[in-house]
């Protein structure tokens, strides 16, 4: 139903720009990265970094950490994220509904995404900030929007099971802290651009259990 403004025929996301506002919040911040070393030093590295790369940007840049709630205003369709401890929905012409984490969301125009903490991170494609520290109502940014529809590839930005086990122990440790980040944020990257290169390909997704493990697989014919 989020999806019902828009068509689902590109594969790549135009870099047309629109903005976001942040119409309405309490606790929201902008963070930004900038470095492996910064990342590693974030209580949730992973899901920073992961929430970067579901919407296409680099895992260092700037993002928003709803600690309380958020309601941003999107002016044209975009594809969005959000992921860490928390819960999103989107409004459109009057409907909510609510949507996962950790998966790219894509938004159809003059819509809200309204995010809850406790602490969620929120990406948006290409999102164009300086600074760091609180955000005020009414603020306006500056990001990427969808210009020929839905990439042919959302369904393969998200993350999978088998990753939260890892990220929840590098939450929990400081231990080799910045190799283990390093480590599983360029595993996660890894995984997102084989699964939307196979998506893009027109690859199916098939979920199997092997050995009780749930695991995703893409079928690709081959000719």
């Amino acid at each position: 139903m989020v999806m019902k403004h828009m068509t689902n025929d590109a594969t790549t996301i135009d870099e047309t720009t629109g903005t976001v506002e942040l119409v309405d919040g309490e606790d929201v911040s902008l963070l930004s990265a900038d470095s492996l070393k910064n990342l590693a030093q974030l209580e949730d590295p992973c899901a920073y970094a992961t929430c970067n790369l579901l919407v296409g940007n680099e895992e260092y840049s700037p993002l928003f950490e709803v600690k309380g709630r958020a309601r941003f205003y999107v002016e044209k369709p975009l594809i969005a994220a959000v992921t860490g401890k928390g819960s999103a929905e989107v409004v459109s012409d009057g409907e909510s509904i609510k949507v996962e984490l950790w998966k790219a969301i894509p938004i159809p125009p003059k819509s809200y995404l309204i995010v809850k903490g406790p602490k969620a991170y929120v990406s948006f494609s290409k999102l164009k900030a300086n600074g760091r520290g609180k955000i005020k109502p009414k603020s306006l940014f500056k990001v990427s929007v969808l210009n020929g529809g839905i990439p042919k590839d959302i369904i393969a930005r998200y993350l999978p099971l088998s990753f939260f086990d890892e990220i929840r122990r590098i939450r929990q440790s400081a231990d080799d802290r910045i190799k283990n980040v390093m480590h599983t944020v360029n595993k996660i990257k890894r995984h997102l651009q084989l699964s939307c290169e196979a998506a893009a390909r027109g690859a199916k997704l098939v979920r199997v259990n092997v050995q009780g493990i749930p695991m995703d697989v893409w079928i690709e014919e081959i000719r």
